[in-house]
């Protein structure tokens, strides 16, 4: 699996806050956390995918009164396998984007407008 240094950072602390801290060095905590992730142990991608999923979530939330493409989001819905999102007007007007890219698009966008 292939995990950018920002998301793998990101993904540490999650795990912190989960409850799960370094016993001895973090360095190696780090280490081993990453091997897990790059061989494919199941756990370590069971943990990854929760943390992908909460991720979006907070980002879909963040979406919520902000402008884009001429709409002001009223309600923002994620399916299930975060393959899609759709943007809800307060009129009820939609527009719906595919692929978990576009979440990332969307995070890169509130940095940008600084939410």
């Amino acid at each position: 699996m292939e995990v950018s240094k920002e998301n793998f950072d990101e993904f540490t602390e999650w795990l912190k806050k989960d409850g799960l801290v370094p016993r001895k060095s973090e360095r190696l905590w780090r280490k081993t956390i990453l091997t897990r992730l790059l061989v494919n142990d199941s756990m370590t991608i069971s943990n990854f995918s929760d943390f992908q999923v909460d991720k979006y979530k907070a980002i879909a939330k963040k979406m919520i009164g902000v402008q884009f493409n001429e709409l002001l989001i009223h309600e923002v819905i994620l399916d299930e396998t975060l393959s899609s999102v759709i943007f809800v007007g307060k009129n009820g007007e939609k527009q719906e984007y595919q692929g978990m890219d576009s979440l990332d698009y969307f995070a890169s966008f509130l940095k940008q407008k600084g939410v």
